[in-house]
């Protein structure tokens, strides 16, 4: 049988000014057939400026919380000072081992059937 992988999409938003096309751009993404159940990390990138705009407003702007389909984590970071990322990618990890316990049980399910 085809194992399905598990597809992961990440974006990277300069969080201090979030033009608007980038709401529809993400949700022309994650409408994509072929990312369906695809887990996703937007990185809210430099919090280290001061006129940044926080994890949750950028996480409102973007209307990540209309997002039923998906599991996605929006993690406030700084590239340049190396802040924030390991713990994004740790959750994006987490959610890659936890689908491929899923689907390996759903396989093993399947074979004993």
């Amino acid at each position: 049988p085809k194992r399905r992988s598990h597809r992961i999409a990440s974006r990277c938003i300069a969080s201090h000014r979030v033009p608007l096309h980038l709401q529809g751009e993400l949700f022309k993404t994650i409408g994509n057939d072929d990312l369906k159940g695809a887990v996703f990390l937007v990185l809210a990138n430099k919090q280290d400026l001061r006129d940044a705009m926080p994890a949750g407003e950028l996480s409102t702007k973007l209307g990540l919380h209309n997002i039923r389909d998906h599991n996605w984590h929006i993690q406030s970071c700084s590239a340049k000072e190396g802040t924030g990322l390991k713990e994004g990618f740790d959750w994006l990890a987490q959610q890659v081992q936890e689908a491929k316990a899923q689907s390996d049980a759903a396989q093993g399910g399947e074979d004993a059937g």
